[in-house]
């Protein structure tokens, strides 16, 4: 038995498509996944592995892999009339879609970090929401009027499937 403990968003747009393969290669094992913000004890809890988003040197373990952030949005919201997107400067129009936490704990808030990274860390876009999953940040981009900040290893998948565009360039790598 293999038991693993992992965040809600990494749980359904990372993990679970990569199961089939993983059962398919070693048929004799039984997986069971706890999907939870909430850190658990590998040892007294009896879970395998836990695998966790965050910064390097904020929580014991080492890096699984790395991402880059890119800017994705559904193709029409490109079409919308009067609030072009061809420029970081184009998002004041716009409001921006992220993971994160309501109380500034836990995820990172990538839009302020990508902002930062094109020098355009002084802009306000029109609004700011923030989920606490990065399944239902995607899930508001994919309903088309808004954009999202995501990690895209993590949901690339998930994103051309749901037909969500990114944006060419800008890109910014994950935390790490």
């Amino acid at each position: 038995m293999l038991t693993i403990t992992t965040a809600p968003g990494l749980a359904s747009l990372w993990l679970i498509p990569r199961l089939a393969g993983f059962t398919g290669a070693d048929p004799g094992v039984d997986v069971r996944t706890d999907a939870s913000h909430e850190l658990r004890s590998l040892v007294s809890d009896g879970y395998d592995p836990a695998i966790r988003y965050g910064r390097s040197g904020a929580m014991q373990g080492a890096p699984f892999f790395d991402e880059v952030v890119v800017p994705m949005c559904a193709p029409a919201l490109l079409k919308r009339p009067g609030a072009p997107l061809k420029s970081p400067a184009d998002l004041r129009r716009h409001t921006l879609l992220q993971p994160g936490s309501a109380t500034g704990q836990g995820m990172p808030a990538e839009w302020m970090s990508w902002l930062a990274a094109v020098n355009a860390a002084d802009l306000a876009p029109a609004a700011l929401l923030t989920f606490n999953t990065y399944d239902t940040a995607i899930a508001a981009a994919v309903a088309g009027t808004r954009l999202s900040n995501t990690a895209a290893s993590a949901r690339q998948k998930e994103i051309h499937a749901r037909s969500s565009a990114p944006r060419a360039g800008n890109t910014l790598p994950g935390p790490s």
